[in-house]
């Protein structure tokens, strides 16, 4: 389903036409999640794959987020954000949801660096329904948290940065900055 996002966006800016085989279930959903990871893009056949095991409600945006990627876009924070704009733009209401969701998330998360207060005040506002993914979101990761995930991390963040994305895993939060200014031109 999310080609039909990538359908939307295309009218806009052709270079995000989609022509890829759609978005795969990863038969190593298990290791994956062990591993922290919710899809990723196989490097010898660019079939884009999902970690079916992750919440059903972060689906929508982790498949966008691996189609960005088989559009010839590495960049983490740039997937993310053309993700984002696949779910947005999406006639379904769920890739909204999926995607709105994403990027709330990383926006409390910079909110919390600079206030943890001002965080909590902003999540009293939330619907209690979004607080309850975001719940069921974090009891599925530390579900999977092992021994190893420190190293696993370290070695994507190592990844990451030789392949040109200096923050390493942190460019996943760089999101907000395009955000920001996308909607500052397009407000929602």
């Amino acid at each position: 389903m999310g080609i039909q996002g990538y359908e939307v966006l295309e009218q806009k800016y052709p270079s995000l036409t989609y022509q890829h085989t759609a978005v795969k279930k990863s038969v190593f959903a298990r290791p994956l999640s062990y591993m922290g990871y919710a899809g990723y893009l196989n490097p010898f056949t660019l079939e884009a794959q999902v970690n079916q095991k992750i919440p059903a409600y972060r689906l929508p945006v982790v498949a966008t987020h691996e189609m960005a990627h088989q559009l010839g876009y590495a960049s983490e924070r740039d997937t993310n954000f053309i993700g984002y704009l696949a779910g947005i733009h999406h006639p379904d209401l769920y890739f909204n949801y999926a995607s709105t969701t994403l990027a709330l998330s990383y926006c409390l998360r910079d909110v919390y660096r600079e206030s943890p207060r001002r965080q909590q005040e902003f999540i009293a506002l939330l619907n209690p329904g979004v607080i309850k993914n975001f719940q069921e979101s974090n009891r599925f990761w530390e579900m999977y948290q092992n021994p190893l995930s420190p190293y696993f991390e370290s070695i994507f963040n190592r990844f990451l940065k030789m392949n040109n994305q200096a923050q390493g895993v942190k460019s996943y939060g760089q999101i907000v900055q395009l955000l920001l200014a996308y909607h500052a031109q397009y407000p929602v």
